[in-house]
């Protein structure tokens, strides 16, 4: 049953982990669009 639970906890974790970075990665992707868009005006 723990390691039920632990596998449970490590796929959230996984989960959570791969939520943060492709939020991340948009707003990387935002601010780059634009502070290119600042510059080209």
């Amino acid at each position: 049953m723990s390691t039920k639970t632990n596998e449970h906890e490590y796929t959230s974790t996984v989960a959570v982990w791969a939520a943060n970075f492709l939020l991340c990665t948009f707003v990387m992707a935002l601010v780059v669009s634009l502070e290119l868009g600042g510059k080209s005006k």
